[in-house]
């Protein structure tokens, strides 16, 4: 469907099932975490790939962003897409990239404390970032004001170490 500003798509295909059913992960389900394992040569990095690709073509910065932890050079591909908002890589010294990804787990927390206040803070108290963000749509609409600029309309933010 591509992106549709203000709809945030995080549902992501990972394939094709035994009955040839198309496999739907969805990251609004309780448990929104995912580890991708596997022998070398077992398709972990293909996976990744159709994961980030898939997530990148339907959601712009404002519906969805990456923030990303790349030891190697296998994802450098997708430092330029406008959803990857933080990269941490390793063409700096060891030292410098332990830091740099310390730091990005670090800010990690105290958004998530920060858009748990916001959450808090408002009259209906949303529990889940899906919510708070249907919110900000009917009262923006209600109301006759920008989304972008209503404190709910928040992206999902999703961590991705190689």
């Amino acid at each position: 469907p591509g992106r549709e500003p203000g709809t945030a798509r995080i549902s992501w295909s990972p394939g094709v099932m035994a009955d040839d059913a198309l496999a739907v992960y969805d990251w609004d389900a309780e448990e929104p975490h995912l580890l991708i394992a596997g022998a070398s040569g077992s398709g972990k990095s293909v996976v990744a790939s159709a994961f980030i690709l898939q997530l990148a073509y339907n959601n712009g910065p404002g519906e969805m962003r990456f923030w990303m932890i790349e030891p190697k050079n296998e994802m450098q591909v997708y430092r330029d897409l406008d959803v990857v908002e933080r990269f941490v890589d390793s063409w700096t010294p060891d030292e410098e990239f332990i830091k740099n990804a310390a730091d990005l787990m670090w800010d990690a927390r105290v958004e998530m404390d920060r858009r748990n206040k916001v959450f808090s803070s408002h009259p209906k108290a949303p529990k889940k970032l899906e919510k708070a963000r249907a919110i900000a749509v009917l009262e923006s609409e209600r109301n006759g004001t920008p989304l972008e600029d209503h404190p709910l309309y928040l992206p999902y933010i999703f961590i991705i170490m190689e």
